[in-house]
């Protein structure tokens, strides 16, 4: 989820524990960005938009994790 921070931390939890391959879990966070980024651009209220930026910078945190585990894996 991208409504907030704590649906955000519960989603993230939910990737980490899958067992799935590395990629899945980039391109699952990436498009969670992705949609968090777009909404972010169409609401109007102030408050979900704050909101959806606060779980957008959690996202964004984590993608950058994932990617810096992509380099180690790859080095």
């Amino acid at each position: 989820g991208f409504k907030d921070a704590e649906t955000a931390n519960k989603s993230i939890n939910i990737i980490k524990k899958a067992k799935r391959t590395h990629a899945h879990k980039v391109q699952a966070t990436l498009v969670m960005q992705q949609r968090g980024k777009v909404a972010i651009e169409r609401t109007k209220d102030p408050e979900k938009k704050k909101n959806l930026k606060a779980a957008n910078e959690i996202w964004t945190k984590f993608l950058e994790e994932l990617k810096q585990k992509t380099k180690e894996r790859n080095a």
